[in-house]
């Protein structure tokens, strides 16, 4: 099993731990980085500083990396899809590092160093939400790879 991160602006809502636990458990090689959301900024100063932020762990990290960012803009992958991804990356011996933005999404420039770009599909997901979709999809592909 690879080692992945599970970067995520903001921290998880109570309603919905329960689901995220319930995977988290069943992706024991899953760590799950939260990161504060900016307040009280515009969107673009809140992108900023939150992207800092992400950079300040990413630089702890001291192995090679693959890393998915979740963009609407992204490509819209299937369960296998997702799969091959990932197999490219523990072929790589890569870490994979997913990252989720918040109510801003990601700033553009960790979209610029993703090596993928990755959508649930066009419509307006809450990031919350998005966190447990993506954790299904990736306990999804460790079952059919």
């Amino acid at each position: 099993m690879a080692k992945m991160n599970l970067y995520m602006i903001g921290k998880l809502r109570s309603n919905l731990q329960s689901a995220s636990q319930l995977y988290e458990k069943r992706l024991p090689q899953l760590k799950i980085i939260e990161i504060a959301s900016a307040k009280d900024k515009s969107p673009s100063q809140r992108l900023q500083q939150e992207y800092r932020a992400l950079q300040e762990k990413l630089q702890q990290q001291k192995t090679l990396t693959f890393n998915i960012a979740l963009d609407i803009q992204g490509k819209n992958v299937s369960s296998m899809e997702l799969a091959q991804l990932i197999d490219k990356a523990i072929l790589e011996q890569r870490v994979i590092n997913f990252f989720i933005g918040g109510a801003d999404g990601l700033d553009k420039r960790l979209l610029e160093q993703a090596d993928a770009r990755i959508s649930f599909g066009k419509a307006t997901w809450p990031h919350q939400l998005v966190r447990i979709m993506l954790l299904e999809q990736i306990y999804r592909s460790e079952t059919i790879r």
